[in-house]
């Protein structure tokens, strides 16, 4: 609980002067719904806890014992970078970090895989962003790339089927 109060004390000392009024910032139209304080938990639960701190010392763990003051000034700053399209420069970086893998020569180059250590608060409101895509937007039941939990061995393994037998896409197939 302490770190998330340094956490806010940090923020608010931060963004001491700033405006986080988004009145002029784009059309009225084109605005996108205020990002609620739901989304901002919900986030934060999905994200992933044991995990290394970013570079700036944050984890998923912090975010979680957040007070819900803390919560109201990041759906603030949310707000304004969906309205702005402009990240903090910080979010925007990340560190590569050198991870063994598993049962390989530490003291080779090539038993590491690199890891790139973002900011928990950009990784936040990209899943954000994304959970809001997907209740937006619905995939074909042939999509098997590039969604959880889908993997595309099983369309192969249809395919391969269905070369075998002869006939692919409802046509015959002729050797030769």
């Amino acid at each position: 609980r302490m770190k998330a109060a340094g956490f806010q004390q940090l923020f608010l000392e931060k963004t001491e002067g700033v405006s986080t009024s988004t009145s002029v910032m784009m059309e009225t139209s084109s605005r996108p719904p205020p990002i609620t304080v739901a989304e901002i938990r919900a986030a934060i639960e999905e994200n992933r806890t044991g995990k290394a701190t970013d570079s700036e010392g944050l984890s998923s763990e912090v975010l979680r014992l957040l007070p819900e003051s803390a919560v109201l000034f990041l759906r603030a700053a949310f707000d304004v970078c969906l309205l702005t399209g402009v990240l903090p420069p910080e979010w925007r970086h990340s560190v590569i970090v050198p991870v063994l893998k598993a049962g390989k020569d530490p003291g080779s180059a090539y038993s590491y895989r690199p890891v790139a250590v973002t900011s928990v608060l950009s990784r936040t409101l990209e899943r954000i962003v994304v959970n809001r895509f997907k209740s937006q937007v619905s995939l074909s039941p042939r999509q098997y790339g590039f969604r959880r939990g889908v993997g595309t061995a099983v369309p192969l393994l249809g395919l391969i089927l269905a070369i075998q037998a002869g006939s692919c896409f409802g046509a015959e197939w002729k050797a030769g």
